[in-house]
């Protein structure tokens, strides 16, 4: 099991960002994939924050966040090419649809390692 140790120590601030699952939860608090400006507004949000993620993520989890990075990616890029005369639900929606399975995998892996190597209880916020 890793030990988070001081401020600058990349597991103990990937252990303090994968753990705020309140933060990723807001991004998506009243979401409404129906409101493209505010889903691609949340999809921005999120891909950003999974971005940070990596920046001190561990090589056991990196795969899969930027599997979640992409992800985001095409969700992002799907919703910027939206004609804005369309009345029904974006394609894009469709078309990552066979991709929800890996993504939950991936996200379930990340989680899987956060509860096996954060020791979320010895941790302090900032």
């Amino acid at each position: 099991m890793a030990a988070c140790g001081g401020d600058d120590d990349p597991q103990m601030a990937f252990c303090d960002a994968a753990s705020d699952t309140d933060s990723f939860e807001a991004i998506f608090a009243d979401f409404d994939p129906a409101d493209t400006d505010a889903a691609l507004e949340a999809f921005r949000t999120a891909r950003d924050t999974e971005i940070d993620l990596r920046r001190d993520a561990p090589e056991a989890v990196r795969a899969d966040i930027d599997l979640l990075v992409q992800f985001l990616d095409d969700l992002v890029e799907g919703l910027e090419d939206l004609d804005t005369s369309s009345t029904g639900r974006p394609a894009i929606y469709d078309e990552i649809s066979t991709e929800f399975d890996q993504i939950e995998a991936a996200s379930g892996r990340i989680e899987t390692y956060v509860k096996a190597n954060c020791d979320l209880t010895s941790q302090t916020t900032g």
